[in-house]
């Protein structure tokens, strides 16, 4: 069961709103005919009282009790989660927190709990040190590999936040040497690149590429020139807005030494090159074979695409993925230095 707090039109009481027939409907009672029948109905009387606060209490409440008596259980465990989301839901988090501080740090369930604490955005921000207390305190006690990933990945979300980038990409090292989840073990090698070698003043990446028309370019053959780098997919959405404002900014400034250079990460070559067709694209157009896994595509960390890298005259990297009035200001003011 997965539940959230609702509100339909009836009778006000208690300042929640109820209809007049849930009002009188019998509460479901834990039988000899056991937990799941019990849950059940709960479910249903939660969905008819649109989730009234104090049908959440108690049921939290009756979760929680039959988890603590079978912790080892599957159906209890499914329990505890849907009475940490009703807690979540009526805020009361004394109880939240107390059954987290109950819980074993070897068990199993701690992947789905960090999903659920860090997933409750009032919670996150009205009590953001308890939050990152949390987190803190899981990234040194848990044992499984894979809760602890995901521990470190909201924990680094929150380094992010405040800047602090040197811890961030620490835990980033971290996850990585986990090696549990494909996923975040990609996101942070992908993310440590970034931070490591495509940072605002470093050297554009050295690449050496052929033009779908058989021009050959290099970044050297680029200095001298301000450099607008665009890797993109013919069919991204986001072109709906790039693909006009940097055609536009080509053509204002193509005689005062900015070149954009058009670069496409589509795994089909074929379908690059009919969709171009429709850009009227005047401008050398070079496909890096392999999509997201070409050398070029990786050495600039194009995870999806698109991205916009600009290089001063110097070849050196001075803004990434600025669009709009705020791209054309730091192309004008390169331009005029």
């Amino acid at each position: 069961m997965k539940f959230a707090l609702k509100i339909i039109f009836g009778i006000v009481i208690g300042g929640v709103v109820l209809s007049s027939d849930i009002i009188a409907q019998t509460e479901c009672e834990l039988t000899e005919e056991g937990f799941p029948v019990f849950w059940e109905c709960a479910n249903t009387h939660l969905e008819q009282s649109k989730y009234y606060d104090p049908l959440q209490r108690k049921y939290a409440n009756a979760f929680y009790e039959f988890y603590v008596e079978n912790p080892d259980s599957d159906l209890a465990k499914d329990a505890l989660l849907d009475a940490i989301i009703m807690w979540m839901n009526i805020k009361e988090y004394e109880k939240f927190e107390a059954a987290l501080s109950g819980i074993d740090y070897t068990s199993d369930i701690w992947n789905e709990l960090i999903v659920l604490l860090s997933h409750s955005n009032y919670y996150r921000n009205t009590y953001p040190e308890k939050y990152i207390a949390h987190l803190k305190n899981l990234r040194d006690k848990l044992t499984d590999p894979d809760s602890k990933t995901v521990v470190l990945s909201n924990l680094a979300t929150v380094y992010r936040s405040e800047g602090d980038r040197e811890s961030e990409m620490a835990l980033y090292r971290e996850m990585i040497q986990l090696d549990t989840k494909w996923f975040y073990k990609d996101f942070a090698s992908k993310e440590l690149y970034e931070y490591e070698h495509l940072q605002l003043g470093e050297a554009a990446p050295e690449f050496t590429l052929r033009s779908i028309g058989g021009d050959s370019l290099s970044i050297g053959d680029l200095e001298g020139k301000v450099v607008l780098l665009y890797f993109w997919i013919t069919h991204s959405g986001i072109l709906g807005r790039d693909v006009p404002f940097i055609k536009e900014l080509e053509s204002r400034y193509s005689e005062n030494d900015f070149e954009v250079v058009w670069l496409s990460i589509e795994k089909d070559g074929e379908k690059f090159v009919e969709n171009l067709k429709e850009f009227s694209l005047k401008s050398p157009q070079f496909w890096l074979e392999g999509g997201s896994e070409n050398e070029v595509a990786k050495l600039y960390n194009i995870k999806y695409g698109p991205r916009i890298f600009v290089l001063n005259r110097n070849g050196r990297i001075v803004s990434k993925d600025q669009r709009g009035p705020d791209l054309e200001e730091i192309i004008s003011e390169l331009i005029s230095q």
